[in-house]
């Protein structure tokens, strides 16, 4: 049996999409010359197979760091993208929010933004072709210590002693302009 071609009923993904093979011919096999006593009733075939979504990734998560506020918020300076491999195919990201893992300073600090999930570009009706491999993603930003400033220190006069001592009478205080 010679074949010819086969093809899915379209390019989308789905379970159980109608497979076409034509082209099909008989040919002599092992006994020889015998081919020729056969016919095909139909030169054609079909049967069904799955087409599996594409499974991309985000890539490119960005954000800004900032000084120590007491909050966990951050500023996305670049959500991401996915690139999906399939010719001129795009896709349009959508996501939903982000944070750093606590409020605490430091540097390379996690960042999690989440809520991610794929939508039709300019091409339309192609995202159901494709899975995220991950509604979230995450990348590092540093939250900086908040410098801050003593106000308020009081201290006592004296009379010449020779000395560096003072007397404090207040210490004064600092304020963090957080909580």
């Amino acid at each position: 049996l010679n074949h010819g071609t086969a093809s899915f009923s379209d390019a989308n993904a789905g379970i159980a999409k109608t497979v076409t093979a034509t082209g099909y011919s008989l040919a002599d096999g092992a006994n020889g010359g015998l081919a020729s006593n056969y016919e095909l009733t139909s030169t054609s075939a079909t049967t069904t197979a799955d087409i599996a979504r594409k499974v991309l990734s985000v890539s490119g998560l960005a954000a800004a760091g900032k000084t120590y506020d007491g909050s966990a918020s951050v500023s996305i300076t670049d959500w991401g993208s996915v690139a999906t491999g399939v010719g001129s195919e795009t896709l349009t990201l959508n996501h939903g929010s982000a944070s750093f893992a606590d409020a605490n300073a430091g540097t390379g600090k996690t960042v999690t933004a989440t809520g991610y999930a794929l939508a039709d570009g300019s091409n339309g009706g192609l995202a159901a072709n494709y899975d995220l491999s991950s509604t979230s993603a995450t990348t590092t930003a540093d939250i900086a210590r908040k410098a801050l400033t003593v106000a308020g220190l009081t201290a006592a006069g004296k009379t010449y002693d020779g000395n560096t001592g003072v007397s404090v009478t207040d210490w004064g205080s600092v304020a963090t302009g957080v909580g």
